[in-house]
This record gives structure tokens, sequence and C-alpha cells, in this order.
């Protein structure tokens, strides 16, 4: 064998190892064509049947050598080394299978075609010739070590063999000239230990020339003259076993070495009887050698454990014990504990240090460990790789389960990695994208110069975010919003970008659902009130810049109410979408239609040269309402106002435009409807009257021209007055007699009806203490305002008011109109409750009037409910009238509350409303609204 280069110190055999770790299928084809080239059938068969198994373990025993070895140690090291790796590393007995299919030839001729294997496999790959010199030279000096411990190995098994299947027989001693050709010393005793031969090793090895000098009678007394051997023969005896091993260092005539003697009793055939063999054999050199795998063991970085086949601790390495840190010293003769499986890895967790904990990867091998089955256990610390494991799995979980898409590129732009929800969003595989650019997504929406400054951006070590509107697979556009950052290695240098990327697709088509819903009327799809302020503030400012005209058109649909009150508000909405597409068929695609709410709408007609071009337009407007309607399978027809208003010779600015359109919609609805009005300063004067009636309303407290008159409420069972109904009246003396429904509307809408309400409250108490005191018990209702609903404070005044003057809350009614529940301020369930809860009845005033009364009963807490006089006028005209009082009383019954029918005046009605067992009544059949003392007469002279 010829020795390596030492290369300075550097393990050059390492790119070997790839090479070898990747080549087991060439190896195999090329020992399958080289038994294609042999003759000898014995060797053929062998290579077929042997070549995968026998590939595996020279790979192994390569691969070993090359990393603990490598070409940094003596020819005679490695031959040492490869002697142990061989006999620790192939399966158990595998030599022995092997002697057992053919003879030594063959095993040298199959030795020749695995070194020929292994020497072209360096081919598949390029070197340097010093490479494949050093890489052809390894090769050459393992075979040559393989071979020779084969035949070390048959010599073994010749030796053994004879020993083993010695049977002594009457021509023995004519066969004992044999023993000579051993090189181990033999030593023949018969069974009564009288010695019969020894061999010219047993001689030289300890330095005798006659049997004599080695051993006296053994029968007798038991003793050689070598002290340890007899002692050895002694212990033997005493186990009555038919073969013994021990190993031990002695004085010889070659120094102080190590044996090992075998003794076998070697038995005649089909007999009982037996002789003694004792083999000593000098294994010097083998002790040595483990010696030095020793001190390898010791310095090993990773830990090694030998156990016997129980699985009790015999070894402990210094890497091993400090795995196991303070529990090592225990551990010696005990058992490890874990099962052992051999030829699998398995990953185990052993408690360290101050709570810690080491994560190991296991090894078991089954080994020889002084002559006994044993394992070898090998133990690597992969703590800190299962914790960058653990990190780089969390990392790749997050990234595989996060909401957003994530790509990573190199510096060039090419794309290494994307995600599952970058899959699931572009419909693109990863097969299909790695190695592309991003532009495959391109949609072509993007501006080239938006992606130059994004790639000057990142290029410069900055953060880039923004849109993309980029294209999926299947061809359809979608929008993201990406952050791309840089990614620097620890040069500082960019080696990657990454891109972390949200589809915002349905983000945008709800902020342009949203924008649509803020700027566009859901119903009719025309521009809402918003929208068509702002289109009116920019058709001022265009028509300012090119000295045009602007009309404002208010148009308002004639009796619209009746519609929703008959048909129902779908068929009312359904009106109203026929309207508007009415409404713009009449106007060019500049003008503006838009609803402000309910049945009214805006229209803008933009760039008038004169405003005599208005009236065209209304008149339009109104030629198209006059057609039918379609609406509930029968043909409607319905008329509109329309208040005309011109910018800039009417006003100059959105507010008044505004007031100047709605005073001439409502002076064209005051003319009797189905027509148009523009405004002109008269319609002024309706405004100032009604500022005047503010104006003088706001003093009419201080000026104590308020006053209270009282409707009496009839029992219509007993014809007695159980209550009356409280109503404000206002006479000033400018003004006159106001009208309540205008004093009221003016209160309502500028707050006043807040001071209004405390008035009327404090009021009728004091009235009901009046009464209370002549003995007249009633109760009073009165009306509250929802204005008065938005005061916190409601429910104190109104117990500050009967506690003050000692009223109890079953003698005063709150009536509630439906206005109030349809405005659904937040607060007005809780205050009704909450009244309810201190004593005070609610009505439900104008009962029927709106078209979701049946869930004001549902959803407040009323006791009566106050039938609308309109109903009760109207079921003397008709049956249908008359079925709906029927309905509305039972179903109120029905509901545990009680029914008050308004503006009785004829005895027909009484009659109805006692037949159909209406509880109570007022109305003009029984008095009109009487003063306070005036009441008093009418109890007198009626009750």
């Amino acid at each position: 064998m010829t020795s390596f280069d030492d290369n300075k110190g550097k393990n050059s055999l390492l790119p070997l190892i790839n090479i070898i770790d990747n080549g087991e299928k060439f190896l195999l084809n090329q020992l399958l064509q080289y038994s294609h080239q042999e003759n000898d059938q014995e060797c053929v068969i062998f290579i077929k049947e042997n070549r995968q198994l026998l590939v595996e373990v020279l790979s192994q025993i390569i691969i070993d050598t090359i990393i603990n070895v490598g070409n940094r140690c003596s020819l005679k090291t490695l031959q040492i080394y490869l002697f142990y790796q061989i006999k620790n590393i192939t399966p158990t007995n595998l030599i022995d299978k092997i002697y057992r299919q053919v003879n030594f030839d063959v095993v040298i001729k199959v030795c020749k075609y695995y070194r020929y294997a292994y020497l072209e496999i360096i081919d598949l790959a390029i070197f340097y010739n010093y490479q494949k010199n050093l890489f052809n030279l390894f090769i050459h000096n393992f075979f040559d070590c393989i071979e020779i411990y084969l035949s070390q190995e048959w010599s073994k098994k010749q030796q053994y063999n004879f020993s083993s299947n010695l049977t002594l027989n009457e021509g023995i001693k004519d066969n004992l000239s044999f023993l000579e050709s051993f090189d181990d010393g033999i030593l023949l005793l018969d069974q009564d230990f009288n010695l019969l031969n020894i061999n010219t090793a047993v001689k030289k090895l300890f330095g005798i020339e006659q049997p004599d000098s080695l051993f006296s009678h053994l029968y007798q007394d038991y003793k050689l003259k070598i002290p340890w051997l007899t002692e050895l023969f002694k212990h033997f005896t005493q186990q009555h076993k038919s073969e013994f091993i021990w190993q031990k260092q002695v004085d010889s005539n070659l120094g102080l070495i190590w044996l090992e003697i075998r003794i076998i009793k070697v038995f005649y055939a089909d007999t009982d009887l037996f002789h003694f063999l004792i083999i000593c054999r000098n294994i010097d050199t083998l002790i040595h050698t483990q010696q030095k795998l020793g001190a390898i063991a010791n310095y090993n970085i990773n830990g090694l454990m030998v156990t016997d086949e129980e699985g009790k601790v015999l070894f402990l390495n210094p890497a091993c014990k400090k795995i196991f840190a303070g529990k090592a010293n225990q551990m010696f003769g005990e058992l490890f504990g874990i099962p052992l499986a051999s030829q699998k890895s398995t990953e185990i967790i052993i408690p360290y240090k101050e709570g810690k904990i080491l994560t190991v990867k296991m090894d078991v091998t089954p080994i020889k460990w002084e002559n006994q089955k044993a394992y070898l256990i090998t133990f690597i610390d992969i703590t800190k790789r299962k914790e960058i494991e653990e990190q780089f799995k969390f990392l790749h979980q997050a990234s595989e389960q996060s909401p957003a898409s994530i790509m990573i590129t190199d510096n060039t732009g090419k794309i290494q990695y994307v995600n599952s929800k970058f899959e699931t969003i572009t419909g693109y595989t990863r097969e299909e994208v790695i190695g592309q650019n991003p532009r495959i997504l391109k949609s072509g929406e993007t501006t080239k110069e938006e992606y130059q400054k994004l790639w000057e951006t990142i290029s410069h070590g900055k953060e880039w975010h923004g849109e993309f509107h980029n294209r999926k697979k299947n061809g359809e556009l979608f929008w993201e919003i990406a952050s791309i950052s840089p990614i620097k290695d620890e040069y500082g240098f960019i080696s990657h970008y990454v891109a972390v990327k949200e589809d915002i697709t349905e983000k945008k088509r709800q902020e342009e659902l949203l924008s649509h819903q803020a700027n566009y009327d859901y119903l009719t799809e025309l521009p809402n009130r918003l929208l068509g302020m702002e289109r009116l503030k920019q058709e001022i400012a265009k028509a300012n810049r090119n000295n045009l005209s602007v009309a404002l058109i208010f148009l308002d649909l004639d009796n619209f109410k009746n519609i929703n009150d008959t048909l129902g508000h779908q068929y009312g909405d359904e009106l109203l979408i026929v309207v508007a597409q009415r409404l713009q068929e009449c106007l060019r695609k500049s003008d503006t239609v838009a609803r402000l709410g309910g049945d009214e709408f805006l229209i803008i007609i933009s760039s008038l040269s004169s405003p005599s071009q208005g009236e065209i337009i209304a008149s339009k407007l109104l030629y198209a309402m006059r057609n039918s309607f379609t609406i509930a399978g029968e043909e409607r027809f319905i008329s509109a106002s329309i208040g005309i208003t011109f910018y800039p010779q009417d006003g100059d600015n959105i507010q008044n435009l505004i007031q100047n359109a709605d005073l001439a919609m409502y002076a064209a609805k005051r003319k009797g409807k189905n027509n148009f009005k523009f405004f002109n300063s008269r319609m002024n004067e309706v405004a100032q009257k009604k500022m005047q009636q503010e104006t003088y309303l706001r003093q009419a407290l201080k000026n104590d021209e308020l006053f209270l008159v009282y409707q009496p409420i009839i029992d219509l069972k007993t014809k007695k007055i159980v209550g009356v109904e409280s109503l404000m009246r206002w006479h000033n003396s400018i003004l006159g007699n106001v009208s309540t429904i205008e004093f009221i509307s003016i209160a309502e809408e500028t707050g006043l009806i807040t001071d209004l309400g405390k008035w009327l409250l404090e009021s009728v108490c004091q009235q009901l203490a009046d009464w209370q005191q002549q003995g007249i018990y009633i109760y009073a209702s009165i009306n509250l305002s929802p204005r008065q609903f938005r005061d916190v404070n409601l429910v104190d005044i109104i117990l500050e008011m009967t506690e003050k003057y000692h009223i109890k809350p079953h003698y005063l009614k709150l009536e509630i109109t439906e206005q109030l529940l349809v405005e659904d301020i937040p607060s007005v369930q809780g205050l009704l409750f909450n009244l309810s809860h201190l004593g005070f009845e609610l009505y439900l005033d104008d009962f029927g009037t709106g078209y979701s009364s049946l869930s004001y009963l549902r959803k407040y807490p009323f006791k009566v409910v106050k039938i609308d006089r309109s109903f009760v006028l109207d079921m003397e005209e008709s049956d249908k009238g008359k079925a709906l009082i029927k309905t509305m009383i039972a179903m109120a019954y029905n509901l545990n509350l009680s029914v008050i029918a308004e503006g009785i005046e004829t005895i027909n009605q009484l009659k109805f409303l006692e037949a159909e067992n209406c509880c109570a009544g007022q109305g003009y059949l029984f008095s009109r609204p009487l003063l306070a003392d005036n009441l008093l007469d009418f109890i007198a002279d009626n009750f």
C-alpha cells in the first residue's frame, strides 16, 4: 500500500463523500455489468444476490473513514481503523455468510470487481488530476485493507472450523501435525486434564521446548506451571460450560502482551467422551487498536454509550457524560431505560442543567463488547439545529398560513419563493412562477414610469408601498396593496427582495360601493342630496366663469302619501323609480336629477343663456308626468308641483337658491298643484309671516298669551266623563288667534316646543290639583312632542311637576304620535319604558295613520290606542271604513290595549263604536274643547 500526501492537514478526500453518497445506482449497475462479463457462475450469482447489501456497507465504511481519518494518518492507522469499522459496521455474521456461500478465491475475485466499480465512480465528476490521483490512491489502499481483512478472516474461519468441529477418534494423534498450520497457540488435553499435545506457536509464545516445562499433572492438583492459566482453567471447570473465552495481559516470550484464551470441550462423535482444546491468540495489536479507538471515542464531540444486550450501561465517553450532566456517574451498570431500536435514528429529550432540555439524535448499532453482544449508542446534540428548524418551520408556517400573499425574489427580480396565498390569489402554482419575473402578473394598467420609480426605491435599499392592478392566470384583473422591502446580507448588500401583498379587490369594490351609497340614492340610483349640492356648487362656479345662468328646480309629487297609504311603500318605491327615469329622459346628459328624499327631487339645468328656457323645461317635466304609471297591475296617475329659481338672478349662493326653489314649489302646491311657479319676491311674504309668528311665539309665554282647553273623553258604556285631552291655544293681540297647527309647527322647528311642553305639563298638573281639591277625579292627557324626547331630563321634569302638585301618575296620560317613533330617536325606547314603569300610561295617538303602527304596538309599552278621526268620519261613507274600525278594535283588544275613538260627531258613529265595544271616545257629539271653568259646568249639567 502507498502512503497519502498529508496536504498540509486538510482533508482532501471530502469531495469523494458526495460522489459515493449519490452514486449507489451507478455502482449497482457497474457490478451488474461485471457479472455479465464473468464466466464463473458462482461469482456471478454471488454478485447479483449481495451487491445491494455490500455497496451500502462498503460506502458507509468509506464515508466514515474519510470523515474520521481522511488523509491525515499513516497507512497502519488506516488499516487499524478500517478493521475496526468493518467489524462494527457490517451486519452480524456477514463475513460468515459470505464464506458459507463461496470459497476464498471467489471472494477475492468479487473484491476486485468492487475495487473497479469504486474507481470508475471517480470519473463521474470533474476534478483536478492531483485530486483524482489522491482519490484513486485512497480506493486502492482501502480495498487492499479489505482483502487483507478477508484473508485473515478466512484463515481464522478455517482454524475455528477445525477447532469447533474437531472430533478426536482413535486416529487423532495421527492428525495432530495439522495443529502446526495455525498461528494461534493450541493445547490439547484429555478429559482427565492430561496434556496430549501443543503446537509450535505455544512453544514460541512461552519460550519452551517441551510440554513438561509448561504443565504438571493437571488432574491431581489443577495446577499449571503458569499460574494465570491454571486459574482460568479452574474457573472454566467450575462453570460447567462447553466453551469459555477470556482476555488477559500476560508475560510471554514476546514481552507483556494481551492474549485471548478460548477453552473448548471437543466431544467424540456419538459419545460422551471429550477433550479440552485451548487456543491462545495474540490480540495485543487489537487491544492497542481498541485503546486508540477508545481515545478517539473520548475525544469524539458526540456522545458515545455502550450497553449490554439487556440495556445496562457499560461505557460513556466524556461527551456523553456532559449530555447526561450530573446523572452520568449513576448510570453505569443501570438500565438505560430507552428501547434500543437498531438501524433506526431516534430523537429523544434529555433534561439538562437549570431546567433546560436537550434534543438529541440517538443511533443504535449492534457491536461486540468484550466478546459479548452489546449496543453502541451515538448521541448527537441537535438542540440548536432543532431551534433553527423550529424557527424556520415557524416562519414557513407563518408564511404559508399568512392571509397576505408573499413573494421573494433574488436581487435580479427572479422569483424564488411564493406562499400558498399567492397561489390562491393569482391561480399560478409555485412551479409555474419559480424562476420567472414578477411581470408575469403585469396587466398593463400600471405605467412604465411607476415601475421605474418602484425599482429605483427598492434598489436603493428603501421600502416601497403602493398598489398594483395585476392580472391573474385566468386573465381576471385584481387589486393588490403591496409592501416591497430589500433584504441585505451580512455585508450590507441586497441579496433578495420580499413583497408582502394583500388582495384588496373586494375592498376596492366596497369603497366604490360605499362611495356610490354615500353619493347616490339607493332606490332610484339618482345622485342624493350630498352629490346634488356638490354638482350645484360646480355648476354655479362654471356659470360664473362663463357668464351663464343655472336653473334650480324643486319637484314634489302631489298626493304621493296616498299611494303609500293605499298601496303600501313597495308600490310607492316602484313609482319613485319610474318617476326618476322619466325625469332623466327629459333632460340633457349635462343636467342633474337628484333625489332629496321621500318624493322630492332636485333638478339642476346648467349653462342657460336665458331664464326663459326654464319655462320650457318645467313644462316638459310636467308633461312627462301626465302619462299614467302602471303600479300594482293598475294604471295610476300622479302629478307634480315644481318650483324654479335662477342663479344669479334670484340668489348668489346655494342656501338662498334652495330656499327660493322650496318657496316656489310650495307656492305651486297652494295654487292647486300640477303646475310650476317661478320664485318671486312675494313668496318671501309667506316666509316673513312665518318669521313674524316665530318672533311673537318666543314672547307668548312671557306675555301670558297661551291658554288651555280640554276636550272631554267619555266612557261609552257609562256615558260618564273619565278624562280630558289637554289642548294648547295661542291668542296674540296683533296676530289674533293663531292656528295650533301653525304655531306648533314653528315651535317644533325652532326648539320652542321644549319650553311650551314644560308650560303645558305644569299647567295641566296644576289644573288637576284644583279639580281634585273640588272632588273631581278625572285624568288629563297631554301630547308630548318628538323634540321633547331629545331632552335627557324629560322624565325628571315630569316627576318634578307631578310631585310638586301631588298628582299620582295614573291621572296624567301621555300621548305619543307615530312621528316620534318614525324619527327613531335612540333614547325613545328607554324613556317610554321608564315612564311606563313609573306608572304613567302611554297613548298611541292618531292610530292607523302610519304604516308601521302594528310594529309599534309590539315594540313599545302602550296601554291605549286612539283611533284617528279620519277613520271615524270615513266609516259612515263606506263599508271598508267600518271593517277597518272593527279590525283596529279587535286587534287592540287582542293585544290587551284599550281603545279611544277621536272625532265622534254623529249618533250613528257612536252606536257603531258601542256595538264594537269601543271603550271610550271624544268628539263634537259630546263637546267641543272647553275652558277649565266651562268644563265644570259641562260636568255639572251632564253628569
